[in-house]
């Protein structure tokens, strides 16, 4: 019968002669960061739909924790599920960019290429989501698409929510031209009326007009009536715009 002494002898020359990994050389464990990414990829994967929306509901909750890398690497992940096929893992991934109140790391993850092709006649419900979206967590990145989408989308909708979106940017540093542009395409969708006092048709106008001085306050921060009232005073500051912001930018 081997002694205990004799045994644990064995062990020691065993560990030394072939050399077992330490625990300080093994690998460290996953971050919370890492574990949800994995969870995500393997939802995907398995295009277990249900599973994968659950799993980008918890990306809020670990975003402020992660450091740099894991923030790019979950953004990226959170991006693939702008291009699922289900309807609600979509939606689901916008809002988990929405949850992170990370308005560069979500544009550049995914939400740039969720906006409606403003040539489209019709946008769908997740593109629609994502231009909102943006009003949250408004990008600076996303100005020149949104404006674009006011000023020519076919689908007057996307449009709408983009003004929308835009009124979000009143810390932009790009605020001024905002409202001027947004001034000019409003103006231009706004119906003319006739000699005859026919107002001309605008289903740009229709879907937007409601919109148009809830947006441009938001923006500014001013209480302006109507757009009438918006034009006006626009135009009687239109050399210096600037002072139709409320608040100073820091």
């Amino acid at each position: 019968m081997i002694s205990a002494r004799v045994l644990l002898a064995s062990v020691l020359l065993l560990v030394a002669s072939h050399g077992f990994v330490r625990a300080e050389d093994m690998d460290p464990a996953p971050t919370p960061a890492q574990a949800l990414i994995a969870k995500l990829e393997a939802a995907k994967a398995a295009r277990d739909n249900a599973a994968w929306t659950a799993a980008l509901g918890e990306v809020g909750g670990l975003w402020e924790a992660c450091d740099e890398a894991n923030k790019k690497a979950l953004a990226s992940a959170v991006g693939h599920g702008l291009k699922a096929k289900d309807e609600g893992v979509q939606m689901a991934a916008i809002q988990a960019f929405v949850a992170t109140k990370d308005g560069e790391a979500a544009w550049k993850g995914g939400l740039k290429g969720a906006l409606p092709d403003a040539k489209a006649e019709v946008s769908t419900p997740a593109e629609l989501r994502a231009v909102e979206a943006l009003k949250a967590l408004h990008p600076e990145g996303a100005v020149s698409p949104l404006l674009a989408l006011v000023q020519k989308a076919k689908d007057v909708k996307a449009s709408a929510a983009a003004l929308t979106a835009l009124s979000g940017y009143e810390r932009s540093k790009q605020r001024v031209t905002i409202l001027s542009e947004l001034i000019q395409a409003l103006r231009n969708a706004k119906p003319s009326r006739s000699s005859s006092g026919v107002l001309s048709k605008s289903p740009r106008w229709d879907e937007m007009g409601p919109l148009a001085a809830p947006a441009l306050n938001e923006l500014t921060g001013r209480k302006e009536g109507d757009f009438d009232a918006w034009l006006q005073l626009y135009d009687e500051n239109k050399k210096k715009p600037a002072v139709l912001f409320v608040n100073p930018l820091e």
